[in-house]
């Protein structure tokens, strides 16, 4: 698969989408090819969820255009797997401490 702007990640081209109970685990992608590029996933080295768009043609160098955060820390969650939720939230966890972050209905 591609390695969505980051080598070393795994891609989950052409998954654009998740339905409930699907995952995302550290460095796992789902990544949309040609017109509109982007990767979104969690970074394998800090498990934190990116959207992420490549900024040089080959797709090797990436900038997230969006990062989850948690209000009130400067520090973004980070976990082993996103998940999504039968109640249609989407759910960061870590092994440790559980939800670290959330969003959706």
């Amino acid at each position: 698969g591609t390695n969505c702007c980051l080598p070393g990640n795994k891609g989950k081209t052409p998954k654009y989408t998740l339905s409930a109970g699907d995952r995302i685990e550290r460095g796992e992608w789902m990544c949309r090819p040609d017109p509109l590029q982007y990767a979104f996933g969690l970074l394998a080295s800090l498990g934190t969820a990116h959207l992420l768009r490549p900024v040089d043609d080959q797709g090797e160098m990436c900038e997230a255009i969006w990062t989850a955060e948690n209000h009130g820390s400067a520090v973004p969650p980070s976990g082993h797997k996103l998940e999504l939720q039968h109640d249609g939230r989407l759910v960061l966890r870590d092994h440790i401490h559980g939800e670290q972050w959330q969003v959706g209905c």
